[in-house]
């Protein structure tokens, strides 16, 4: 029958105060450093989820390459080095082609490579010298061999380089070279087939009216008689030597 211990008759929220309220009287709490209230929420910035306008999220600007972060107070140079340009400049002096800056911006000289490879002089002029990048000297011998061939009786060059075949009488050949050479003195070399001993057997052949790009081949049969030789068509094989 105690009214001062009767249960709680009222309890709710009066603002930000919790208020209990029973037979005794009412008691209360103020709640305002915990909670927030409606005002305060609303002036809430959801960017930073505070209401501190002093740290804010900081803007970032831009004027000469360098990047500066504001907060009140404090600047913070973030400044980014300017680029550094690397270039390549042509030029024609000695064996260099060109200058390269590199990003140290140091100058390094681009060099080309020199080989070269020279005709020696007389008595050596099938001689050719080859020096390398490194300066290794390498002597090669080339072919003193202008043009050869193997013809048929009827004139046809059968394999050969360097010379065509003209046909003309019995027995005569005219060898013009691709190439005409610097003196009419070079040397050639003649061959004919052998006849294995068939009917007349003094096959021979010579050379005449030798020029700078053509000489004439005649073949024939001399039979190891007293009289000319007797003109006959035959397969032979030249030789052209010059340098």
């Amino acid at each position: 029958a105690n009214s001062s211990n009767e249960l709680n008759a009222n309890f709710g929220l009066n603002g930000t105060t919790l208020e209990i309220t029973d037979a005794g009287g009412t008691l209360s709490q103020d709640l305002n450093t915990t909670f927030a209230t409606d005002a305060e929420l609303a002036a809430l910035n959801i960017n930073d989820a505070d209401s501190n306008s002093s740290n804010e999220i900081q803007s970032l600007t831009s004027t000469d390459g360098s990047v500066i972060l504001t907060q009140t107070g404090i600047n913070y140079d973030l400044s980014v080095a300017a680029d550094i340009t690397t270039t390549i400049g042509n030029t024609i002096v000695g064996h260099k082609i060109a200058d390269y800056t590199n990003e140290a911006n140091a100058t390094v000289n681009i060099n080309e490579t020199i080989t070269t490879l020279t005709q020696q002089a007389s008595p050596n002029q099938l001689d050719y010298r080859h020096t390398s990048e490194d300066g290794t000297v390498t002597t090669f011998r080339s072919s003193p061999i202008v043009a050869f061939g193997k013809v048929s009786s009827t004139g046809t060059l059968l394999r050969g380089y360097g010379a065509t075949i003209t046909k003309g009488t019995t027995g005569n050949y005219t060898v013009t070279l691709d190439t005409a050479r610097s003196t009419a003195d070079y040397t050639i070399q003649l061959t004919i087939l052998d006849s294995n001993g068939a009917g007349r057997d003094d096959y021979d052949l010579a050379y005449s009216n030798q020029t700078t790009n053509s000489f004439v081949v005649q073949t024939g049969d001399n039979d190891n008689g007293n009289t000319n030789r007797q003109p006959k068509d035959f397969e032979f094989m030249f030789t052209v030597i010059d340098y």
